[in-house]
């Protein structure tokens, strides 16, 4: 006999905002009987600091 293991909210919003933080996006989230969240990201557009975005307005001219 096999155990269901318990997946609460917070294991699944903690799951998702570590993919946040890597700056994708979740657009499907899958919780197996054997307690394996899985997620699946769309690549996220590329995250620009000030620094960047300003030098890039810079060469345009």
């Amino acid at each position: 006999m096999t155990t269901l293991h318990r997946i609460t909210q917070a294991n699944v919003s903690r799951a998702i905002k570590a993919v946040q933080a890597l700056g994708l996006d979740v657009v499907k989230t899958e919780i197996a009987p054997d307690g394996t969240i899985r997620l699946t990201h769309s690549e996220a557009a590329q995250v620009q600091d000030s620094w960047t975005s300003w030098k890039a307005s810079r060469n345009e001219n």
